[in-house]
């Protein structure tokens, strides 16, 4: 039941159309639900027929003229093969800061800060699940932590 918000990460942006939306008869989504009605995709794999044996894929069956069939795989660019691909996130930042102070002449007393997530900033997961999603429900980092220390040096 809960509407969970995504991001489509990888596939080409590709859903198969029995999957966009789908409900059983109780209404619970059995799909990728809250897909918009017009959603278009900019490509699609080469068998879009549900009823193949290859259907979402880029396998095909050639006939050839001694009556044998080739099955094959298109193996040509990928249209986004070479492209820049902005995610949603990915990166981390840590920070420290320090204070050296003299005690002594030989003798330093450090005081240091470490925090890692300084923002406190969510990530999506940087792998998506099985349907090509990501979820932004989920963060593939950990909330801000910080550490302590006081060091006596001589």
């Amino acid at each position: 039941g809960a509407c969970l918000s995504g991001y489509l990460y990888s596939n080409g942006g590709w859903i198969n159309p029995a999957q966009i939306n789908s409900v059983n008869a109780a209404g619970q989504c059995t799909g990728i639900c809250g897909i918009p009605a017009d959603y278009k995709s900019y490509s699609a794999p080469l068998v879009t027929d549900p009823t193949s044996p290859y259907f979402g894929g880029n396998t095909v069956t050639l006939p050839l003229s001694n009556g044998t069939n080739y099955i094959g795989s298109y193996g040509g660019l990928l249209p986004l093969a070479n492209q820049y691909f902005q995610t949603p996130g990915l990166w981390t930042l840590s920070a420290a800061l320090f204070k050296e102070v003299n005690i002594r002449e030989r003798l330093r007393m450090r005081f240091q800060w470490d925090v890692a997530n300084p923002t406190n900033s969510p990530e999506e997961p940087q792998a998506p699940n099985a349907n090509g999603l990501i979820y932004s429900y989920t963060s593939g980092q950990s909330a801000r932590t910080m550490q302590f220390s006081l060091r006596m040096l001589w």
